[in-house]
């Protein structure tokens, strides 16, 4: 009975782990296959509509108010329209601006403000870089590099849980015929 119970066990245990890496594969090699291009273009136009959506009310409150604050919403709110309308209709070439914006230009800033230079470019260097090869190359092909990373990554990930479940399972099979053994020496 005790047997029965610890093999039990390691056979739910083997099956949830195989279950688990089977889609651990399934998902790495998605990575391979699906286009994110399409992906990143729809997510940019979700965000441009965000940006929109968010800019029309502000906009509408913010006309007439006459005091600092309020012409400060309103030309923000410009600036979101402007920014959603962009990411709706050229989606990849505002992203690789703004991305270019944030990862070059601001670390440049950052460095010639900082009052220690050296420090602050070394700091800084790794997004600048990265910034430079978005410039280059385009985001979405940085990212598709990463895509196929992750993927590979992933499936060795599946990989080895699929050894490591039936190394374990081996054990275990084992270890149940070392206590049937002892159960026997017992009685």
């Amino acid at each position: 009975m005790m047997e029965l119970e610890t093999s039990r066990e390691y056979k739910d245990i083997f099956k949830r782990a195989i279950f688990y890496a089977i889609i651990q594969l399934i998902i790495g090699i998605l990575f391979f296959f699906l286009k994110l291009e399409n992906t990143l273009n729809f997510f940019t136009i979700l965000f441009g509509i965000y940006f929109v959506i968010i800019s029309i009310p502000r906009l509408l409150f913010t006309y007439n108010d006459k005091s600092r604050l309020g012409k400060y919403a309103f030309y923000s709110a410009i600036v979101y329209l402007v920014i959603g309308f962009l990411l709706i209709f050229f989606q990849m070439t505002i992203v690789n601006i703004i991305a270019a914006i944030f990862l070059v230009i601001l670390p440049l800033v950052r460095v010639g403000l900082n009052e220690n230079k050296k420090e602050t470019f070394k700091n800084e260097l790794f997004n600048i870089i990265v910034g430079l090869f978005v410039i280059l190359f385009g985001f979405a092909s940085i990212i598709k590099v990463l895509r196929y990373v992750a993927g590979a990554i992933i499936i060795l990930f599946a990989i080895y849980n699929i050894i490591i479940a039936f190394i374990n399972y081996r054990k275990a099979k084992q270890n149940d015929k070392i206590i049937d053994a002892k159960i026997r020496e017992i009685k």
